[in-house]
């Protein structure tokens, strides 16, 4: 009878143990989500600043009297001599090279702020949407997930030197 009273104890002990381990990294798992969630919302903010900050010094810079800019409707001084035809290539330049940096400002605002490895956010939505139960479900997403960001993707074909 001690030696079963012995399992039994053995037994429980590791059930209780497994429970707390279990308990343990769930709140790990939480702790973690929020860590990621907070630090990008909070560099996002820094960014949006930035750019806010940096728009309004680029709208200052633009709207200083006295100086020659391109942004003027007053370019009689700056088109003098022209004909109409180069003025219209001109401004025509000048629009697309604005609408290029444009395009390239909105794509910049949409990529959004990377703070940590391109697989931390995934992971974290995994997390997330499983509620932070560590079931098999979730460990197969994760594993399926880390097999992916292993893989390298698509690898070049070598030259051979002739």
């Amino acid at each position: 009878t001690t030696t079963t009273t012995t399992t039994t104890t053995t037994s429980t002990d590791l059930e209780t143990a497994v429970l707390d381990l279990e308990t343990a990294l769930k709140e790990e798992a939480r702790m973690g989500v929020a860590h990621v969630e907070t630090e990008t919302k909070k560099a996002a903010d820094e960014t949006k600043a930035k750019e806010a900050q940096k728009a309004t010094a680029e709208t200052a810079h633009n709207s200083k009297p006295g100086e020659g800019n391109h942004n003027n409707n007053n370019n009689d001084d700056e088109f003098a001599g022209m004909t109409p035809a180069q003025k219209k290539k001109i401004l025509k330049k000048r629009a697309d090279k604005e609408a290029k940096a444009a395009a390239k400002r909105a794509a910049k605002a949409n990529k959004g702020v990377v703070l940590f490895g391109a697989g931390t956010q995934p992971i974290c939505t995994i997390l997330k949407n499983a509620l932070f139960h560590l079931n098999q479900d979730t460990i197969t997403q994760i594993d399926h997930t880390l097999d992916a960001l292993l893989s390298g993707g698509v690898q070049r074909k070598p030259k051979i030197p002739k």
